[in-house]
């Protein structure tokens, strides 16, 4: 049996409610040379004999049946498996594809080999599929694999990844996603792909994809202290793979960072970091302030000037309004305007060599 030329890998768990529809907008897409791999994970809902039905009616459909719900990395590295194309295209399981998708992001692979990952711009819609028009859900659209890659390296992910088709070989020599995070995957194969391959992702303008936001969805079910955790060890292990160590996730068997092989300085800053970004209010008690204040001082003392501490002086600078520690608010405040201000001109100075380098 020839191969075909992309293959389109999709998880599901427990979505019978938008599975068919979005299977119907994979199967009448205009491009036509593809295997559809639907790896059903764990499902106890319908799902399983939906998928069972599209697999007699169209033989492009595949089905992986899961035993039980091992999460969206492994099952997604569970379908690599099965992958026979050389390209790969993603599709989430309660979303929607614009007809055209493939066709447009297969003919621009195969235009700019240099490419490993491409993405392309979406509709934000709700349940019952109307598009959503709220400010927060537009986000902005990035263009350009030097932009791209600038904002990877600020900790920006601007491929939204189920609207992604990309190759399979460079996916498959990083091992696929990396199966300790319960989500995040995407960021972290993202920034892997980078780190490895340099400028090779880029954005399509046009809108062929309907991306579905609900309040059960995976995407805005996420606890905000473990998705901090998670961005965190994303970005620490590119770190250190930069700096040329040992990748500190390759052996952990949890999520946390007292699972990391890393020394305990190292620990302390991810701590510190950690600490940094989950702050929200202060303790009530003058006591228990104190204690915070010596805390968040020791957290910022290493990168003084980080702009990263900008949001938590801000945000600590509030609590002590509210609790009248007037002598603290007016510190923080301070010192977060000197973070932002230093920012400011650290912009304006690397901008002017630039431009006189040129």
């Amino acid at each position: 049996m020839p191969s075909p030329r992309l293959s389109i890998l999709m998880t599901s768990y427990n979505c019978e409610h938008f599975l068919v529809d979005t299977i119907e907008s994979v199967l009448s897409q205009t491009f036509s040379d593809f295997e559809f791999i639907i790896v059903d994970d764990g499902s106890i809902d319908s799902s399983a004999s939906i998928i069972r039905s599209f697999s007699v009616r169209d033989s492009r459909v595949r089905g992986i049946f899961l035993s039980e719900n091992v999460g969206i990395p492994r099952a997604a590295n569970r379908g690599l498996c099965e992958v026979r194309a050389a390209l790969v295209g993603r599709v989430d399981s309660d979303d929607i594809c614009a007809p055209s998708r493939f066709a447009e992001q297969v003919s621009y692979m195969d235009e700019h080999k240099d490419i490993y990952m491409l993405g392309c711009r979406s509709f934000n819609v709700d349940e019952h599929g109307s598009i959503i028009t709220d400010r927060k859900y537009n986000f902005g659209f990035a263009r350009g694999r030097q932009r791209i890659g600038y904002l990877i390296g600020k900790g920006i992910y601007p491929l939204l990844h189920a609207t992604l088709v990309y190759r399979t070989a460079p996916v498959r020599a990083l091992n696929g996603y990396n199966e300790i995070f319960p989500f995040g995957e995407d960021d972290d194969l993202c920034l892997r792909l980078f780190d490895r391959y340099g400028f090779v992702l880029e954005n399509l303008p046009h809108r062929l994809y309907f991306y579905r936001r609900y309040v059960s969805s995976i995407t805005q079910s996420k606890k905000s202290s473990e998705h901090i955790l998670v961005q965190l060890l994303i970005r620490y292990s590119s770190e250190c793979r930069v700096r040329g160590l040992s990748d500190p996730l390759a052996d952990a068997k949890e999520l946390s960072l007292s699972s990391l092989a890393i020394s305990s300085n190292e620990r302390k800053k991810l701590e510190s970091r950690y600490f940094l970004r989950t702050i929200k209010d202060l303790p009530s008690s003058e006591e228990g302030r104190q204690v915070f204040f010596a805390r968040f001082d020791s957290a910022l003392s290493p990168e003084p000037r980080h702009p990263q501490g900008c949001l938590p002086c801000i945000v600590v600078a509030r609590g002590c309004l509210r609790y009248g520690e007037y002598i603290h608010f007016f510190r923080y405040l301070l010192r977060a305007f000197y973070i932002n201000f230093i920012s400011v001109l650290h912009f304006f100075y690397v901008r002017a060599l630039a431009h006189l380098g040129k």
